[in-house]
């Protein structure tokens, strides 16, 4: 009861924080809240299920972080420079070059939706325990961190570790939030999710190479150059198909396929060695090259 007191409490300061800054924005949260406090108050998200209200804070806060990107990139100069992007998927929405709206307009868009994910996640919070505050204030701060320009992880060489760190982070979270407490197989199964998403970043960041030298923005393949940087993401991505194979998914999922790109990133010329290292003693009976060739496309 104390918790859930101390709760309302923050919510309330979040309100007023809101109204110093934006009025209507202010409404509609207090509108959004009182309505998930009905819901909690009358215990129907009990037996709704937490995992929906999760669902729809994580895409808030994965968009707040997103615009919150772009408004970095555009501070940055990096946006601006970069002619061999490659759209959709790598050198940002552009709305802000292409004059849609100014960088000053997309910081205020991305601070209204964080005011409503911390919010929202105070009042998931009421129900699924204290931890939640931890890993959602840690994401957003990691967020926050990858595009700020004062901070700027992205330009420093750690934009990579943040991002799989928020990442790992999500699977945590949302398995507290139905175990309502820690647990050590979420933390271990969040690495290969980890892994996942700073493998999609990694090859994003090919194309927009040259824009991220001009402006100083570090990221892994300026660091190490493309070459480097390529053997680097086929190391990654074997792993990230290995430790889904190791995990056990494709024996719940047996119809599961995925694409690996690369003609399979190597693996198809380890699969011997890979069988051999799992037919020691201690390790899980199974047969890689059969799982591989059934299950992965190259």
């Amino acid at each position: 009861m104390r918790f859930k007191c101390l709760l309302l409490l923050a919510l309330l300061a979040v309100l007023m924080t809101a109204l110093a800054a934006y009025i209507l924005l202010a409404l509609v949260l207090l509108a959004g809240l009182a309505f998930l406090l009905t819901l909690l108050l009358a215990g129907l998200l009990t037996r709704l299920g937490l995992v929906l209200p999760l669902l729809l804070l994580a895409l808030l806060a994965h968009a707040a972080i997103n615009l919150y990107n772009d408004y970095g990139d555009a501070v940055g100069g990096s946006d601006a420079v970069n002619t061999g992007r490659l759209f959709p998927f790598s050198g940002g929405s552009r709305v802000i070059q292409d004059g849609v709206f100014t960088a000053q307009q997309m910081r205020d868009a991305a601070r209204m939706l964080g005011i409503v994910v911390v919010g929202g996640g105070l009042v998931l919070a009421a129900r699924a325990g204290p931890g939640l505050l931890l890993v959602g204030l840690g994401g957003l701060l990691l967020g926050w961190a990858y595009s700020s320009p004062r901070v700027a992880l992205m330009s420093r060489g750690l934009g990579e570790l943040s991002v799989g760190l928020a990442w790992w982070g999500i699977v945590v979270g949302a398995d507290y939030v139905q175990r309502h407490g820690f647990s050590a197989i979420a933390a271990l199964s969040g690495v290969s999710m980890a892994l996942l998403v700073t493998a999609i970043l990694w090859a994003a960041e090919f194309p927009d190479a040259a824009a991220d030298a001009q402006v100083g923005k570090r990221t892994l393949v300026v660091r190490w150059g493309p070459v480097p940087a390529a053997w680097g993401y086929t190391v990654e991505a074997a792993t990230i198909a290995l430790r889904l194979v190791l995990s056990g998914l494709f024996d719940a999922y047996p119809r599961l396929n995925i694409i690996l790109g690369h003609l399979g990133e190597t693996l198809p010329y380890v699969m011997w060695r890979v069988d051999h290292e799992l037919s020691r003693p201690g390790h899980k009976r199974m047969s890689f090259r059969n799982i591989f060739c059934n299950n992965f496309y190259v």
